[in-house]
This record gives C-alpha cells, sequence and structure tokens, in this order.
C-alpha cells in the first residue's frame, strides 16, 4: 500500500488551481497566435491584389499602345481611352480610384503609354493609409503616318 505524508500533500497545488492558471496562459497564446495569423492572411490578400492590379495596368496600356499605333490619326487620344476603358471598373483599392490613370505621348513614330496607380492597403487597420504606388510603360512604333 502506498502511503502518502501529510506535508508533501499540502504542497502539491490542487487539479482546479493549476487548470485554470494553464488556462490563462493558453488564451495569451492563443490571442498572439491569432494575429500573427490575421495578419499573415492579410498580407496575402494584399500582395494578390496588387499583384492583380499590376497585371490590369500592364495588360490595359498594352491594349492602349497597340490601338494608338494602328490608329489613322489621333494616337495619344486613342491610346489614352482605350487604356483607360480597359482600367475602369477593373482595378482594386480600399481608397480613391483615379478615374484616368493612362497617359499616352508620342515622340516621332513612336507612341510611349504610361499608366500609374496608387493602391491603398487593406492591412493598414486604420492608423494610417499605406499606399503601394504601382506604374506600367510601354512603347510602340506608329504602324500608320
Amino acid at each position: 500500500m502506498i502511503t502518502m505524508h501529510t506535508d508533501v500533500a499540502m504542497r502539491q497545488p490542487t487539479a482546479t488551481k493549476q487548470a485554470q492558471s494553464q488556462k490563462g496562459s493558453m488564451i495569451v497564446e492563443f490571442a498572439l497566435i491569432l494575429l500573427l495569423f490575421f495578419g499573415l492572411i492579410f498580407a496575402i490578400i494584399d500582395l494578390s491584389i496588387v499583384f492583380y492590379d499590376k497585371t490590369v495596368l500592364t495588360m490595359a496600356i498594352q491594349k492602349g499602345a497597340r490601338a494608338g499605333a494602328i490608329a489613322s490619326t489621333g494616337h495619344e487620344a486613342e491610346a489614352a481611352r482605350i487604356g483607360n476603358d480597359a482600367c475602369r471598373g477593373n482595378l482594386i483599392s480600399f481608397g480613391a480610384v483615379e478615374a484616368s490613370p493612362v497617359t499616352a505621348s508620342k515622340s516621332g513614330d513612336t507612341l510611349t503609354v504610361t499608366a500609374s496607380f496608387n493602391y491603398e492597403v487593406i492591412g493598414r487597420f486604420g492608423f494610417y493609409p499605406l499606399i503601394w504606388p504601382l506604374s506600367a510603360k510601354t512603347s510602340m512604333m506608329l504602324e500608320s503616318p
């Protein structure tokens, strides 16, 4: 038969006190892990949207440059119009979206189309505006005089 001395039994904490102290530390650990997890999720979402917006800008200026290069007159205006139409409603930001991010210029027989856009990050948690500037540029030879 196993016997326990009373002085040893008095020094051991009861199971409920030990469980309560563990419960509090588990909640704190869970809160810290949850913050890191949500931060990682917001970072992944932000980067995905940034890459999407960069692709939209790149495709819009390529489409605009092609339309401007084959236009018979008004190369710059046609390139900017087609590029802005391609951007309209497709760019994502959690701030204000510019109405016309695409501009075009002609130098000799080369048409240069540029676009710039400021993406406002979702994961800023309202403390300060965090803006990620995006830009794209392409040049194309004019096919008509």
